[in-house]
């Protein structure tokens, strides 16, 4: 089968992990409209899909797009809460992939 018989020693140097990226802006309210539109195109591995968004979506309803998209590839959105040094909320949306590679 072309592998010598005997002791073989592997060295790791790299491990493929998940990733996990935060939006760098934060918003006052996780459900007012944010008056954005575009589209988000995601892409993991050779895998893509793309959710739209509308002037009228909020934080809440852009992560519950990525997460039920029907071509969802493996993404998985949430929203991170926090307060400003004036302690006020503030949100952001957060984005993991669960695959590796």
């Amino acid at each position: 089968s072309g592998v010598l018989a005997g002791k073989h020693e592997l060295t790791v140097t790299s491990i493929a992990t998940a990733s996990t990226i935060g939006a760098k802006t934060t918003y006052a309210n996780r459900v007012q409209a944010l008056n954005l539109s575009g589209d988000l195109t995601f892409t993991v591995g050779a895998n893509s899909f793309t959710v739209n968004v509308t002037s009228t979506d909020t934080l809440d309803s852009i992560r519950d797009k990525i997460n039920q998209a029907a071509n969802n590839t493996g993404v998985t959105a949430g929203i991170v809460g926090g307060t400003d040094q004036n302690g006020q909320n503030t949100y952001s949306l957060v984005i993991a992939s669960s695959k590796t590679g």
